[in-house]
């Protein structure tokens, strides 16, 4: 073979292999996509098709189209854009994001979907993600699935890929898996642990829980905190009582210091617990148990 035969061989495959990989690398990132184009003297890069875009650090994105302006740092991505964070295995989808890099701040929005290493889930609209803190914060209506089965509508949140918790105030709904509808006033969820705590409970039971659907079984309380296995709830209020027009009292409630639901023994525990008649204290009991509502009597 001749020398020149080797030479055009070389300059062919280096090429092809640039067209095959159409690989970018610059001052921040590498990127590589199906086609790239240059723009105002190499300071704007236009990527399309299967666009991979890396760096330093944890962050990998993933989408149809891209573009990189040099000059600001910022990168826009669009079109099942997916954001991986290779140190915490947490992903985001979305339809569109905009990585602000001198700030390390990611604007995400549109159809976004964030799945956590332990299980949890959420839907959002609009969020943004502090890469240095690892951050996730959204002010937009939001849903949420646990590994518990707990369905929990937010109006925000912080979400924290480091320490895996998740903290909101504001409208707070969780609903469990017997269909019983948990409010809070705020809540903070640890989802490494499967613990949730949170301040101003009101419970609607499932009335079908307590064996008559005429009546409305509901609890409030101060504060509570609910594990996979126990409930402590302080300050809790109980009764089965159907709610009365005008907001009257129920004709016969429970008070107690501490509530305790043991989930494995199916038993709920009171301390400091009183029997109110129509206001009027008619019981009282230092420390009493019964079964759960689950158990059948």
């Amino acid at each position: 073979m001749s020398m020149k035969n080797s030479k055009n061989i070389i300059i062919n495959s280096l090429i092809i292999l640039f067209f095959l990989t159409l690989d970018l690398p610059s001052e921040e990132f590498d990127i590589t996509a199906k086609t790239i184009k240059l723009l105002q003297n190499n300071q704007k890069v236009i990527a399309e098709g299967n666009v991979l875009i890396t760096g330093e650090g944890e962050i990998k994105i993933e989408a149809e189209k891209a573009s990189y302006d040099k000059k600001e740092n910022i990168i826009n991505a669009e079109k099942s854009v997916k954001i991986t964070n290779t140190k915490t295995n947490d992903l985001i989808t979305s339809d569109k994001i905009k990585y602000l890099k001198n700030n390390e701040q990611i604007l995400i929005e549109g159809n976004i979907f964030i799945k956590g290493k332990n299980g949890i889930t959420i839907e959002t609209e609009s969020a943004s993600y502090d890469k240095r803190k690892q951050l996730v914060t959204s002010e937009n209506p939001t849903k949420i699935k646990d590994k518990s089965g707990n369905s929990i509508l937010l109006d925000m949140f912080n979400y924290s890929l480091i320490n895996e918790t998740l903290r909101s105030k504001g409208y707070i709904k969780i609903t469990d898996k017997y269909k019983n509808k948990y409010f809070f006033d705020d809540v903070m969820i640890d989802v490494k642990e499967n613990r949730m705590a949170g301040s101003n409970l009101k419970v609607k039971f499932n009335k079908n829980t307590f064996g008559n659907t005429e009546n409305d079984p509901r609890l409030v309380a101060n504060s509570a905190v609910i594990t996979e296995d126990k409930s402590f709830i302080e300050k809790g209020i109980f009764t089965t009582c159907k709610k009365r027009e005008n907001g009257k009292c129920p004709p016969w409630k429970i008070k107690a210091k501490k509530i305790t639901h043991d989930k494995k023994k199916q038993i709920i525990y009171y301390e400091g617990a009183r029997i109110d008649f129509y206001k009027l204290p008619i019981l009282y009991f230092p420390k009493f148990f019964h079964p759960d509502p689950t158990v059948n009597r």
